[in-house]
């Protein structure tokens, strides 16, 4: 073997070494920016062992920074000037063939030592970063000096430019909050109430309009044509403090009456002269957005459309506050009143139960498929409004129609059925 063989596989060698030092360099900085102090703390116990030596890491934010960089490029520049001295000895390359060799192991450092490090190290980063806090602690303490030199060359510059270290805020992520009140919970240091009063808020910014509204099928309202003595009386027996008011149908809903509007005007003949215009918002529209433009334009009710301008609900400042308060001690419990038991596996269930919760109390398996009551789901697999007894089977449970309108389903019968015993020959 001759000695220019002996010292390319050397080369080769380092080059190899060079690209996992830059991989580990790379998906260490990433874990290391993106890693939760607080799952660290809670989840992996950071009291002894990696996840303890994790910790200690992150308290050695500009020491730990300067190695990783110092580090990362002493390997990319390492491996970078070895390809190329090996590409120009194998193939005594011209610059068109340098410009190729750069080209190709540009390619190679951005995938292999770039991106799939970043992105699996972002993807689990709290693991990353204990799998590599040893290697990372050893070479802090290998690399001090320079770490130093750099810091104050860099602090030197600061100086020179006479800037300041920004103060760094303390950023805490949904799921980070959520933990903390759940281990509060847990230690009985928090309430259940107060834990289920956070997650709701933390949710708010997510819901839309469509997911609180009351939808147009289950709201009380009135023809504009009707006589004003007749809005009273609808008055009186709903109990309710404003009416929707519609125009030949129920989903084109132009306006909505206050009670107290109504008492102080009695003598007018027409509704439209005590009516308060409606204002229109998609159903896509979040909740918070939502909120604050009510605010804002003082709207106390919106009607909610669809994408071909169809009211298909209405929201008040009672449906958002109830979402967050009122709904956090109510909602398994009004949904359960629409579920009543008969026994022997037998259960009267309203066509109006959320199928989400219909689908845990069950245990069923249902995908959603655009619909959100039980009565979507059914009309969505019959494939049609079924009328009274009519029967659907599914996932050991029989659905038969026991009240339904042309329009929607109102009440059906649940039935457990039994599991058929399967009996070999004697």
């Amino acid at each position: 073997m001759s000695f220019f063989v002996l010292h390319n596989e050397i080369y080769a060698a380092v080059i190899f070494v060079m690209i996992i030092f830059s991989f580990f360099f790379s998906g260490a900085e990433t874990a290391f920016l993106t890693a939760s102090r607080m799952r660290l703390e809670t989840i992996y116990g950071g009291v002894t062992g990696r996840a303890a030596r994790s910790l200690a890491l992150l308290n050695r934010e500009k020491d730990v920074i300067g190695m990783l960089l110092i580090g990362n490029n002493i390997a990319n520049v390492t491996a970078t000037a070895f390809i190329t001295y090996l590409a120009t000895k194998a193939f005594l390359l011209n610059k068109p063939g340098l410009m190729a060799v750069t080209a190709v192991q540009t390619v190679i450092f951005l995938v292999l030592c770039e991106v799939t490090p970043k992105v699996i190290a972002r993807a689990h980063a709290e693991s990353f970063l204990m799998i590599c806090a040893y290697p990372m602690t050893v070479l802090v303490a290998i690399m001090k000096p320079a770490i130093r030199f750099s810091l104050f060359f860099s602090h030197a510059l600061k100086a020179l430019f006479r800037m300041k270290d920004s103060e760094r805020r303390i950023v805490r992520t949904r799921e980070e909050i959520d933990l903390l009140f759940k281990i509060g919970e847990e230690d009985g240091v928090i309430g259940e109430d107060h834990q289920k009063y956070v997650s709701e808020i933390l949710t708010f910014r997510e819901l839309t309009a469509k997911e609180i509204m009351t939808p147009t099928i289950d709201i009380v309202s009135v023809e504009s044509s009707r006589a004003v003595r007749e809005l009273s009386e609808i008055f009186v027996l709903s109990r309710f403090s404003r009416i929707p008011v519609h125009d030949a149908r129920v989903d084109n809903i132009i306006g909505y009456v206050f009670y107290r509007d109504l008492l102080k005007r009695r003598r007018l003949s027409r509704i439209e002269d005590v009516m308060n215009k409606a204002r229109y918002v998609p159903s896509t529209k979040s909740v918070y957005a939502l909120f604050t433009e009510m605010v804002d334009q003082r709207a106390p009710v919106v009607c909610v459309v669809n994408e071909f301008g169809a009211v298909v609900g209405m929201v008040t400042h009672e449906d958002i506050a109830e979402e967050v308060v009122g709904e956090i001690q109510t909602r398994d419990q009004s949904e359960e009143e629409l579920i009543t038991e008969l026994g022997r596996g037998r259960y009267m269930v309203s066509g109006r139960v959320d199928i989400e919760y219909f689908s845990k109390r069950f245990n069923m398996i249902l995908v959603k498929k655009g619909f959100e009551t039980l009565s979507g789901f059914l009309e969505y697999k019959m494939g049609k409004i079924p009328k009274k007894g009519e029967r659907f089977v599914h996932d050991r449970y029989a659905f038969i129609i026991e009240e339904a309108t042309e329009r929607s389903i109102d009440r059906v019968m649940l039935l457990r059925q039994k599991k058929k015993k399967i009996t070999g020959p004697a």
